[in-house]
């Protein structure tokens, strides 16, 4: 018998990324991709346990290539089918798109590389509006993880979700300065 005793290195990881400290335990390769890459690869191939290992090296290449191919390929060919479908723009909700990218083994962090591939045509707002959304879920998620942990700045907490939910200058304002502009033009 086999067990699966620690299913969160089960997938390799993306290359880390220097501002983001330990990215290669959770920031890993969907298994969509996986399963179609014409290599197999090493889930653990940025970890400890294969770092004094001969082929840890390789390892790191394999993914590193295996990553390159996902932005290089993969990315643009999606973009490619979505612009061909643009006259069916109407039929798409959020879980459409979503899954779509998923089927494709592309991540949802790499929203702004498919924008790029995007941008002028009709998916560039769609993508965007996504963006933006998850970008303030994220947000009002760390202010209710902050209202819980902390209770005596929950009214500050609340007065902020609660600017979110208005529509009215105040509203723009914070959404404005929620996320800076240069974030939204530029490849994460």
């Amino acid at each position: 018998r086999f067990y699966l005793v620690d299913y969160s290195r089960l997938f390799p990881p993306t290359p880390p990324r220097t501002e983001r400290k330990f990215c290669h335990l959770f920031e890993l390769l969907r298994p969509e991709f996986v399963k179609h890459y014409k290599n197999p690869l090493c889930s653990d191939s940025y970890s400890r346990f294969v770092m004094n290992q001969a082929d840890a090296k390789d390892h790191i290449h394999e993914v590193r290539e295996a990553y390159k191919y996902l932005l290089k390929s993969i990315i643009p060919e999606f973009a490619k089918i979505l612009n061909s479908k643009q006259d069916n723009i109407e039929c798409l909700n959020q879980n459409t798109l979503i899954s779509s990218m998923h089927r494709q083994g592309i991540n949802i962090r790499l929203l702004g590389h498919l924008r790029y591939f995007l941008l002028g045509t009709k998916w560039d707002s769609i993508i965007l509006i996504e963006m933006i959304a998850r970008s303030i879920k994220w947000k009002l998620r760390k202010l209710l993880r902050n209202t819980n942990s902390n209770l005596g700045d929950s009214n500050d907490n609340l007065k902020n979700i609660n600017i979110l939910n208005q529509s009215n200058h105040n509203s723009k304002d914070y959404c404005c300065n929620l996320i800076p502009s240069e974030n939204l033009h530029k490849k994460v």
